[in-house]
């Protein structure tokens, strides 16, 4: 099992932004040449013939034309560029905390609680505690504990300015409770689409899937997701801020896939299993994203390991 997180490497977002600095230096360049032989042509002497010379009302109106193209399409440019560096920025961090949960994992043999999401970064403790982050009986979720991971707080916050959330299985964050074969991961991940849109559940596909009810072989282990840490993206639906303020609330009983994961102001129904053991949670990954299709529109950027990841 390994990582959802579906997205461009940075390697391909440096090729981006490069050739989004070649766009804006081709067009100021292109434009600055116009310039440069209209003011040439200024600086000729008058005609013999005449005593006024410049520019025609028709020469004049192409330059401001041309002026208003290249501003818009510069703007352009640059607003793509803050885009993609805000991804970037989300990317980097994600993997960071990803890195600071395992590195949690293999000091203390167990995963760390979340901290209250409505919690003012600059008051809060940083030490997850699960009894006042649960989200499910299976499921607590939160931010995250910066202080338990060794984190700054600068590291909390996704690109876009919303916190990033931490989603954990609350029987993995004890010691004894991690290590019993028992227990497993409580998070399901499916990258198909809603049930509406791909004409049944069946018909989505699973990558962690938990099991409906314990093992009862110790040897057998369910396949669900552990730990899961969600960006809600560009649009901030669900996401908070660093005071703890919810930015934009969820819409109650939202159809679209980009309302599927989100956890803020009413609580989404889609996000809570209503079959199985009735306490997990699902979520869904990028690979739903059909920006052709408002109803398959999604921009949360997601993150998810099974027990086999932290081995």
């Amino acid at each position: 099992m390994g990582s959802c997180l579906a997205k461009k490497h940075r390697g391909s977002d440096n090729k981006n932004r490069t050739h989004g600095f070649r766009e804006i230096f081709y067009r100021w360049h292109t434009f600055s040449f116009i310039l440069t032989r209209m003011a040439l042509r200024l600086s000729k002497p008058a005609s013999r013939s005449t005593d006024v010379f410049g520019f025609s009302i028709l020469e004049l109106s192409i330059v401001v034309a041309i002026l208003a193209v290249v501003s818009v399409l510069g703007l352009e440019v640059a607003a793509a560029y803050t885009t993609r560096r805000a991804y970037s920025i989300t990317q980097d961090r994600m993997a960071a905390i990803d890195n600071a949960i395992k590195q949690y994992y293999h000091t203390n043999g167990y995963l760390p609680c979340p901290t209250p999401i409505t919690n003012n970064l600059a008051t809060d403790t940083g030490i997850g505690d699960c009894t006042t982050t649960g989200l499910t009986a299976y499921i607590a979720s939160g931010g995250l504990p910066f202080k338990d991971l060794g984190l700054p707080i600068s590291a909390l916050l996704d690109g876009y300015g919303s916190k990033i959330r931490y989603f954990v299985t609350i029987s993995l964050t004890t010691n004894a409770g991690f290590s019993n074969i028992a227990n497993y991961g409580h998070i399901e991940v499916r990258t198909g689409q809603l049930s509406a849109v791909c004409g049944g559940a069946n018909l989505c596909e699973v990558t962690f899937n938990p099991i409906v009810s314990n093992p009862a072989d110790s040897t057998v282990e369910s396949t669900g997701a552990v730990y899961a840490i969600l960006s809600s993206g560009s649009d901030q639906r669900g996401g908070y801020n660093k005071f703890g303020v919810l930015q934009k609330g969820c819409q109650v009983n939202d159809t679209h896939i980009d309302g599927a994961n989100c956890v803020g102001g009413t609580t989404n129904p889609v996000l809570t299993k209503t079959s199985g053991d009735g306490n997990d949670v699902i979520l869904y990954d990028s690979r739903f994203n059909n920006g052709n299709v408002v109803a398959n529109y999604f921009d949360d950027i997601i993150l998810v390991r099974g027990k086999g990841d932290l081995q």
